[in-house]
């Protein structure tokens, strides 16, 4: 359950889920070099959310995500190549950043890993709603969800940085509870983070490479399948009951099929 408010009060420092930015990234997200030595520097992972044309949410995976300040706290986004998700915050100038956690991971991993152009991506069972201040897509499995209005955009030459005002903040019940310390409710929602193509808890145990959870999701093979949770829905267990007992009576009935043959 996510309650509203207001991004000016500090349930927890913002800045313990963010990152130290990168002054020279490589192709690796995170992997910082400076000449022979690797730098770890992990990201926080957040899914943009807009609506496609139709009203359809779109979600995306992205970790190039900090925060600025002009007489307020705001956030600065940015997004290289072309996507859908560049397209639809060009298109209405809102858009949604919902937490990563482990919990959802294969999840994130998935709509990071789809293309937003593709018309079955958002064929899977997942829980949305419209935020309470802008017509941005939350997602209700997310602890923490911002929503954001672009006030500014700045071209680069592979990509664009959003500077944007935080118009809302919704928090799960858990973030809010003073009666935990700040260490206590990060543990309760477990942040991913992630650096050189790998995820992290955050423990800092290995989750996968980017492609590797979300493969739990949904399938080539498996076109049309739901996720719940990371498992087979209440359909495909029927499914796959009925399969395996119409394997077993035609395994059972084979001696007498066999012998009948030979009479």
């Amino acid at each position: 359950m996510h309650i509203c408010c207001d991004y000016t009060i500090p349930l927890f420092e913002l800045s313990t889920i963010s990152e130290m930015p990168m002054n020279k990234a490589s192709r690796f997200s995170g992997c910082i070099y400076s000449g022979r030595l690797l730098y770890n520097s992990r990201q926080t992972l957040f899914l943009y959310g807009t609506y496609k044309e139709d009203g359809t949410p779109n979600f995306g995976l992205f970790c190039w995500f900090s925060y600025i300040w002009d007489s307020e706290l705001g956030v600065m986004a940015c997004i290289g190549g072309e996507k859908l998700t560049k397209d639809r915050i060009h298109a209405t100038g809102v858009f949604s950043a919902n937490l990563v956690t482990e919990a959802i991971l294969p999840l994130a991993d998935y709509f990071g890993n789809t293309d937003g152009h593709t018309a079955e991506k958002m064929d899977i069972k997942v829980q949305t709603r419209k935020g309470a201040v802008l017509d941005v897509p939350i997602l209700e499995a997310s602890p923490l969800a911002f929503e954001l209005e672009v006030f500014q955009s700045v071209p680069l030459h592979d990509g664009e940085v959003y500077l944007c005002k935080i118009r809302n903040v919704l928090v799960d019940e858990k973030l809010a509870d003073d009666g935990k310390t700040i260490e206590e409710r990060l543990q309760a929602i477990a942040p991913v983070r992630t650096t050189c193509r790998t995820y992290f808890s955050w423990a800092g145990q290995s989750m996968g490479k980017w492609g590797e959870p979300g493969q739990t999701v949904k399938h080539p093979w498996r076109r049309g399948e739901h996720y719940e949770n990371g498992h087979f829905s209440a359909i495909q267990y029927v499914v796959y009951i009925t399969l395996v007992t119409s394997l077993l009576c035609i395994l059972i009935q084979m001696p007498a099929l066999l012998r009948g043959g030979n009479s």
